[in-house]
């Protein structure tokens, strides 16, 4: 009885012991309280800290770009703009008969005779949307996305000409409204018969991509099929159809390489706007307007003047050229013929609605000569509804 005793007084606390223990535990208890839970509560800190810096920084950011929002736009307008312009200057594809088409223009228009061509499979040069984003907060992504890519076909042209007809040809050439480059040219001149001959060896570009639709030329109206092929009429209505479809004196085709003024119709989902009108060889588009609607536009187009001395104006919905003192009109300085160029383009769908309803006014002494190409052959995006004063179209 009195080991038990004796064992129950050796594990025994008194009352000052206690109370010093339970100060232990309780200091310990709100040590590890303190310790775990300060530690998440400073975790969540610096989060929120990192997050803060992150918006202040985004703040400063915001606040600068709104300071210059309408550099901003008005510089993303002149960007637009170059775009359009550059990008206008090539075609939406290519093929063999597409470029043979192409010869056999140049020679009703110019006058030479193509004798021979070599034609050379189109290869990829260039693909769009491979830059990489210089914004810091998208390093390493792609600044765009597209499906565009650029071609260039290379054909070999045996000619021969007379000396004028020979300047004509390379004129031709070099302002035709796609993109070509003469990369090679050999030419002989024989003074007696006044007759150039040689090789062109000649470069033309295109753009494709889902939204630049590309039509290839129609032969339906050529006849098919002869009972024997080496008769010299089984090739007449080919050269009948041809000569139809693309003489200068009847289709304004020489248009395509001189010409004043320009209008694009595109579909509104394309990488360029659906309607863009500016000047020939305008680099920064100061004389553009355009419009991006999925709808058919009001465009207006007035020229007046004599001897020399000719304005002009036009304006596509609620955009005008020029933007400030629109009615005094902007200096117009045509050669001896005012000549617009209408590029249109085949529609992509059912949905594709854009296009534009064109009022003409020519009060000038100049013949205004007008070619629209490439439009859709059962929707067409373009509707000349009226023409004053003296203005031919061509379609």
């Amino acid at each position: 009885m009195d080991n038990k005793e004796n064992k129950k007084s050796a594990f025994s606390l008194n009352p000052r012991d206690k109370f010093i223990v339970f100060i232990v535990a309780g200091v310990a208890v709100i040590a590890l309280a303190f310790f775990f839970g300060f530690s998440k509560i400073n975790e969540s800190k610096k989060n929120v800290d990192s997050q803060v810096t992150k918006q202040e920084a985004l703040n400063r950011d915001l606040k600068e770009k709104n300071a210059n929002k309408q550099q901003y736009l008005t510089e993303t307008e002149t960007y637009k703009n170059r775009f359009n312009a550059a990008i206008a200057g090539y075609e939406q594809g290519t093929s063999q008969d597409h470029q043979l088409m192409f010869l056999r223009q140049v020679e009703l228009t110019t006058g030479p005779w193509i004798k021979s061509v070599t034609f050379a499979a189109s290869s990829p040069i260039y693909q769009f949307g491979a830059i990489t984003s210089s914004n810091p907060g998208a390093a390493g992504t792609k600044a765009y996305k597209t499906d565009m890519q650029g071609y260039k076909s290379t054909n070999t042209v045996a000619y021969e000409c007379t000396y004028d007809n020979f300047k004509k040809v390379l004129a031709y050439l070099n302002n035709y409204y796609s993109k070509n480059t003469i990369d090679n040219l050999t030419a002989t001149y024989s003074a007696e018969e006044d007759k150039v001959s040689g090789t062109i060896t000649l470069s033309s570009y295109c753009i494709t991509g889902s939204d630049r639709k590309f039509t290839k030329p129609n032969y339906s109206a050529i006849a098919k099929g002869t009972a024997n092929i080496f008769k010299s009429e089984a090739f007449t209505p080919f050269f009948v159809a041809m000569e139809n479809a693309l003489n200068s004196d009847t289709e304004g085709n020489y248009i395509l390489g001189d010409y004043d003024y320009y209008m694009l119709a595109n579909a509104s989902t394309s990488d360029i706007n659906s309607l863009v009108i500016g000047r020939k060889d305008d680099a920064d588009g100061s004389t553009m307007v355009q419009s991006s609607k999925n709808s058919v536009e009001k465009v207006n187009i007035k020229v007046w003047g004599s001897a020399g001395n000719y304005k002009i104006s036009y304006e596509c919905g609620t955009k005008q050229y020029p933007a400030t003192n629109f009615s005094a009109g902007a200096k117009c300085v045509p050669g001896e013929t005012i000549d617009f160029l209408i590029l249109s383009s085949a529609r992509l769908s059912a949905d594709d609605k854009s296009g534009a309803e064109i009022s003409i006014d020519n009060q000038t002494d100049l013949n205004m000569n007008v070619k629209v190409t490439n439009d859709d052959a059962t929707n067409p995006r373009i509707n000349i509804k009226s023409n004053t004063g003296n203005v031919t179209i061509y379609k």
